[in-house]
């Protein structure tokens, strides 16, 4: 996605410099260029500040993190938190599966009745 924007602002920025030999650029263009590529700075640093504490959680070393790039970091996170949806679904079918039927009985009766909770 970042390299899309950055294509993106190279296309813009090779286009006025192909049109600076024939006419001038407004200086609101390029202020207007400069401010966009601002934000999105503050954008890459805001999300990489907060995707930081997931991958600690996920045993990301702070080396590591600081030395990958973007992509990596958020397939890595994106891998553990598939696995742990996946653990959870496990756990789900494993508890249905179990417990889906009721058991009717006391402590003097010698015959329990098991009764399905579902009609299926």
């Amino acid at each position: 996605m970042n390299n899309e924007y950055e294509r993106i602002g190279l296309k813009i920025i090779r286009k006025c410099y192909e049109q600076n030999s024939r006419t001038t650029i407004p200086r609101r263009t390029i202020s207007m260029l400069q401010f966009l590529n601002d934000i999105l700075e503050k954008i890459r640093e805001f999300i990489i500040y907060a995707i930081e504490p997931l991958a600690y959680y996920f045993d990301l070393k702070p080396q590591e993190f600081w030395n990958s790039r973007y992509l990596e970091i958020n397939t890595y996170c994106q891998a553990h938190l598939v696995r742990i949806i996946v653990d959870l679904q496990r756990g789900v079918n494993l508890q249905k599966s179990v417990t889906n039927k009721l058991i009717r009985a006391d402590s003097m009766s010698k015959n329990p009745k098991i009764f399905p909770i579902r009609d299926s």
